[in-house]
Formats: structure tokens, C-alpha cells, sequence
């Protein structure tokens, strides 16, 4: 079989992710050749089993709204490319909800969307009317049980979801950031984190001091800045680099996730860098905090607000590590051969 990849976005923070697919990709006995649409390097891969077609230049704008014409403008660039490939699948890593209705019209063969933050705009209603009009022409691969109920609830065909593990960040990478003797310190350095926790656990210690009473100490990403800080809370604006994020990884002990309550339908990496790096979550009660502290409840739990939050990091702050049973199925259920299993079910 002839498979063709695809994107229209070529995200950097999905860099990583799309490479580790294309890698378990060619590895499968079912796949003669990978045509693949490639930007600036992105996949930066040489294999012989691989054909790259490059796409020279892509439209971009930092206004939202300006950013739409240039998905429209980058979907008929990548349109002109998909006309001269010889394929028999076609799945797109990542793709724009609206834009795409022009390029399923032009792709005559099976197609398989990869869904991201996809899957959470289509709260939007207009953005689920667009959806709808292709939504059950196409195959959807999306990272959680909870996001396939999503796409049910909304009308899509089950039959047309495929559900895979999200692959695991590199090993090599987060082998950097399991424990040394360091304070008792938890870490919530996700771009995403809810400014108003953020604000309210700032508050919160100013006037209960409960996190300095136990010898703990909390870093949080921020895009705000504050005048007067507790002694137990550190903030960290702007970029982190590569070597200061290992590091704060490495000294702590849980990572907190403070994503705000829309943070509904899609995936985690601050999470799964966390459990891979084998240290405890606490994140607060949204589909992914739930979905994995269903499965491991002994390393991820939610809470419900700020005073549930600081009582789950006390608590946590005297229970044992992570147990390496526990540990073993979590890598076990994203390895690589599941995932090869689970794509096999798509490639047929």
C-alpha cells in the first residue's frame, strides 16, 4: 500500500509527535512507500521508503482571522501537490476544521484525520455546522476513548473513529527528568494553565501559608506578573529552555495541571511528559485528568478548587512514589507496538 501523509499547519509543537508516527509508520510490513508532504525540513527524514514532495512556501498571520484565509490559500498549495502523488491513503497529522472542506472535495481516495485541538473547537457551532458537512465522508484517528464518545455524541459514525495510544514522548529526553533529592517541589509549566487558578493559588497562600507550613514549594507558568509573591511560589513567564525545563522536571515531585474547564476534547503533553518522567499528576477535574486517573488512579488525580488542590498536595506530598508496576503498564499501553497494532487496523 501507497500512503501519502499530509499537513496543512505543520505545527512545531507537534513536531516530535508526527515524527515518532512517521517512524512506527515505516516500520509496518503493510506499507510499500510513504509519500510525504514535507515543510522546511519538518520530518527531516531520509529513508528509502519515503518519497518527499516540499511544499516551498506556506501562508501564516498572527491574526486569527487572517489565519484562516491563509489555511484556505495553504490548502489549495497542498492540493496542487496531492494531483501529481500516486497514493491509496492519505492521512493528514494535522489539519484546519474549516479549510478542510475544500480539500476533501479534491481527494478522491480514503482519508484519515488526525484529530488535535481539532476536536475542542468544534464547541464552536459554526465550526461544528462546517464539520458537519464532511464529517462522515472522511475517517477520524483521535488519541482517547473520551474524544471518539465526543465525536459520537455529535453525530460522527462510530465505525469512521479509529482509536490509537498517544505515542510517548522520547524516552532518551524525559529518562533526564526522573527524580533526584530535590525540595519537595510541584511544578505546572503547561502553556495552557487557567490564569484565574493561577491567581486564586497566589491568594490562597498569601493568606493560609499552608504550602510554606509543609516545606513545599510550587512553580507555575504564567503569563502575568505579580508584585508580591509567597515564599512558596515561584513563576515562570515567557520561554523555558530545553535545559531549565529537564531541570525543574527532575527536581520535582508532582506536576500539577491547571488548564481551564474548556480544555475539553484533546490531548495532554505536559501530562504524559509527566507520567512517563514517573512523577504524580494532580490536574484539575477535566477529560484527560480523568481519563488517566481512571486508569491510574495511584499516580493521577483531579481536584475540584483551589482548597480540594492544596489538601491533594499535602496528601500527596507523604505518599509514595509511583509504583513501577503501575509504571510498566502506563509505557506498555503507548509502546510502539500497540500503536502498530492499533494503525493495522487502519491500514487494512
Amino acid at each position: 500500500m501507497r500512503l501519502l501523509i499530509a499537513d496543512t499547519i505543520f505545527p512545531k509543537g507537534h513536531c516530535c509527535l508526527n515524527k515518532h508516527l512517521l517512524e512506527i509508520l515505516l516500520r509496518n510490513e503493510k506499507i510499500a512507500e510513504v509519500k510525504l508532504i514535507d515543510y522546511q525540513d519538518y520530518y527531516a527524514n531520509h529513508s528509502n521508503k519515503v518519497t518527499s514532495y516540499n511544499v516551498s512556501f506556506l501562508f501564516k498571520s498572527k491574526n486569527a482571522y487572517l489565519n484562516y484565509i491563509c489555511q484556505f490559500l495553504n490548502s489549495i498549495l497542498i492540493v496542487f501537490l496531492c494531483l501529481r502523488i500516486r497514493y491509496d491513503k492519505v492521512f493528514f497529522f494535522t489539519f484546519d476544521t474549516l479549510s478542510f472542506t475544500f480539500l476533501r472535495l479534491v481527494i478522491c481516495k480514503p482519508i484519515y484525520l488526525f484529530h488535535h485541538n481539532n476536536t475542542d473547537h468544534l464547541l464552536n457551532k459554526y465550526k461544528r455546522k462546517i464539520f458537519k458537512t464532511y464529517m462522515n465522508k472522511v475517517n477520524h484517528v483521535v488519541f482517547a476513548d473520551f474524544i471518539k464518545d465526543y465525536l459520537v455524541s455529535i453525530g460522527v459514525s462510530a465505525n469512521r473513529i479509529f482509536v490509537i495510544s498517544h505515542p510517548l514522548p522520547d524516552l532518551s529526553f524525559t529518562s533526564k527528568m526522573q527524580n533526584t533529592n530535590g525540595p519537595n517541589m510541584y511544578i505546572a509549566l503547561g502553556h495552557a494553565n487557567d490564569e484565574n487558578i493561577i491567581h486564586d493559588l497566589i491568594e490562597y497562600e498569601k493568606q493560609k501559608h499552608c504550602l510554606e507550613r509543609n516545606n513545599i514549594h510550587l512553580v507555575l507558568r504564567t503569563q502575568n506578573s505579580f508584585n508580591e509573591l509567597p515564599l512558596s511560589i515561584n513563576i515562570v513567564t515567557g520561554f523555558l529552555a530545553e535545559e531549565h525545563y529537564i531541570d525543574y522536571y527532575r527536581k520535582a515531585k508532582g506536576v500539577l495541571i491547571l488548564y481551564p474547564d474548556y480544555f475539553k476534547y484533546r490531548f495532554s503533553g505536559v501530562l504524559l511528559d509527566a507520567l512517563v518522567a514517573k512523577k504524580k499528576v494532580i490536574g484539575r477535574n477535566i477529560p484527560i485528568v480523568r481519563y488517566y486517573a481512571q486508569r491510574y488512579p495511584s499516580c493521577c488525580s483531579f481536584f475540584e478548587g483551589v482548597d480540594d488542590l492544596m489538601k491533594k498536595i499535602l496528601l500527596d506530598n507523604i505518599a509514595l512514589n509511583v509504583n513501577e508496576e503501575v509504571y510498566t503498564s502506563f509505557l506498555s499501553a503507548h509502546s510502539d507496538q500497540v500503536i502498530t497494532s492499533q494503525l493495522n487496523e487502519i491500514l487494512l
